[in-house]
């Protein structure tokens, strides 16, 4: 009954049965992905923020912030916060640059990028 479920789901059981069968040998073994850090596989970085910046345009009714993806920055930052860590460079830039040009924006990425390595 939908009681008997409800009083499973608060108790947490549920989420025990879950994580334990999640993290059994068979089903792990069908399941283990191994992906390197975002720093080992640099040739992504240009499709990742062309996605992100796409994603974040329609998101939040923005025009879509082209990024050159030339910056050595880029391609230098060890991105200790992987993938996560490029979409929210992604959106804090976007946001921040709404109305400026170019060269702008690429100082804001220089600037967020140079105080990430310095801290």
């Amino acid at each position: 009954s939908f009681e008997t479920l409800n009083s499973i789901f608060l108790n947490g059981f549920f989420s025990f049965i879950i994580s334990f069968i999640l993290s059994s040998k068979p089903f792990s073994l069908i399941c283990s992905i191994n992906l390197p850090s975002l720093k080992d596989r640099s040739e992504d970085i240009p499709l990742l923020l062309d996605y992100f910046s796409k994603k974040i345009s329609e998101l939040n009714g923005i025009n879509e912030t082209k990024f050159n993806t030339n910056l050595d920055l880029f391609y230098k930052y060890e991105w200790p916060g992987n993938v996560r860590e490029l979409r929210n460079l992604v959106e804090r830039i976007s946001i921040l640059s709404i109305n400026e040009n170019s060269s702008s924006t690429n100082q804001l990425i220089q600037d967020s990028l140079l105080d990430a390595i310095k801290s």
